[in-house]
């Protein structure tokens, strides 16, 4: 569990990310055996496919859907969430009311992540099918764990294949595209 100074504090900026780290619950409202379960699954399938995938929960009154997306988006990109070059890394955020109870859920994606793993409406489908029904019945803990390990059941080694070999088309398109991008515009 993180320190009681950075449970008060709802992000951006966040404070930052701890070496092997995978599980951040700010709001407290994890069990450790949940914790541990989680950073097993999340360690797994980043050391069988890549993909950087972070839990983070926090205390946030008030906090509309399209903020608590904004606050994931910003979470991948303060912390460099994903695999440089590949933008594989994805973030669960959920924010919540100060009961602990309500608040609310995203799913956010870097643009590899969504090309190789799960696209948006895929991420809508996780929510609504793997985390609403348990987090209705005031099961935030299986909400969190039925979401992370549908998530991790789409992070494959064939995805991670497919995403490398699109890396490396771009960069060879980039290598063809400038020089000749280069010739045009000198008028040869």
């Amino acid at each position: 569990a993180v320190t009681a100074a950075v449970s008060a504090a709802a992000g951006p900026p966040f404070p930052d990310p701890v070496n092997d780290q995978s599980v951040y619950d700010t709001a407290d409202v994890l069990s450790d055996e949940t914790e541990a379960s989680l950073e097993a699954t999340i360690d797994a399938r980043e050391a069988e496919a890549g993909a950087e995938m972070v839990v983070y929960t926090q205390v946030d009154p008030g906090i509309s859907e399209d903020e608590n997306l904004s606050n994931a988006k910003d979470l991948i990109n303060q912390w460099g969430i994903g695999r440089s070059g590949f933008d594989d890394g994805v973030v669960l955020m959920v924010g919540l009311e100060e009961n602990r109870i309500n608040g609310r859920v995203s799913l956010f994606g870097g643009s590899g992540f969504l090309g190789a793993y799960a696209n948006e409406d895929a991420m809508k489908g996780i929510i609504d099918a793997d985390f609403v029904p348990s987090a209705r019945s005031g099961d935030l803990e299986g909400a969190v764990r039925n979401t992370v390990e549908a998530e991790a059941a789409r992070v494959t080694p064939e995805g991670r294949d497919r995403l490398e070999t699109l890396r490396v088309l771009n960069a060879g398109l980039g290598l063809i595209g400038a020089p000749l991008a280069l010739l045009a515009s000198l008028g040869l």
